[in-house]
């Protein structure tokens, strides 16, 4: 019922929310925004890491470490020198982005025990042929995993990131056989540090990037890192077979 003398005020569609519209819309827009240019400065920061390792294990010149000091950097360079290497470890850590925690401890816990156990099972005169090869298919497999955009369980996770890392270590004894105890078991340590460092790190950043940007990122991110994985990996094998055919 109108009272006398009161005055009717027409209110235009879409404003009768107030600030609770206006600030669900500001909402919306931050959350559907996409963190622009923040993936170029975290390659980047990545490159810069990496980098500096890369020239110190190189001051090497290919010999054996023979000190503490260089069986530990030769360790913690070496992942990043080899793109079947590094890529397989930052696939698989894209992997674990979904997953809870304690899954993606237990994985990182089966990769890096896979990697120590195929180095020492290599140094200790076990010959695995083809183990490059073997590293290249892995970080195909895992790459193709990416893509499918499936949850993975968390058995067959463990179990096959800790089997595919046997073949890395393999592959990554080369720069320690015959060395002394002391800067190999220093080498052992930096490969730890290295994949705990890639595998899990790769997780917070991308968990950091979403929170407050796009809660979709990591797993776009997972697809592209699947992509690149797949694409590296083919094109190792192109060079491996190109490479056989013409020293054949």
């Amino acid at each position: 019922m109108r009272r006398p003398g009161s005055t009717t005020v027409a209110v235009p569609p879409g404003r009768g929310r107030g600030t609770a519209g206006l600030a669900g819309s500001r909402r919306g827009r931050r959350r559907g925004a996409r963190p622009k240019g923040l993936a170029a400065p975290a390659l980047a920061a990545v490159g810069l890491f990496a980098s500096p390792l890369a020239r110190a294990h190189h001051m090497l010149d290919g010999a054996t470490p023979g000190s503490l000091l260089e069986g530990f950097v030769s360790g913690i360079a070496h992942p990043f020198i080899g793109l079947d290497h590094f890529f397989f470890l930052l696939t698989v850590g894209m992997l674990l982005v979904d997953c809870p925690p304690r899954l993606r401890l237990d994985a990182a816990a089966a990769l890096a025990v896979g990697i120590l156990a195929g180095v020492i099972a290599a140094v200790s005169g076990l010959v695995v042929p083809l183990a490059g090869l073997y590293c290249v298919l892995t970080l195909i497999g895992a790459g193709a995993a990416a893509l499918s955009m499936r949850d993975v369980r968390r058995s067959p996770l463990v179990g096959l990131v800790g089997f595919a890392a046997l073949f890395h270590g393999f592959a990554l004894a080369a720069a320690v056989v015959g060395c002394e105890p002391t800067p190999l078991i220093a080498y052992l340590v930096g490969l730890s540090i290295t994949a705990g460092v890639v595998v899990l790190g790769v997780g917070i950043l991308a968990a950091a990037l979403a929170t407050g940007f796009d809660g979709d990122f990591p797993r776009r991110s997972r697809c592209w890192t699947g992509v690149a994985a797949v694409a590296i990996g083919n094109l190792m094998l192109l060079t491996t077979f190109a490479g056989a055919g013409s020293a054949g």
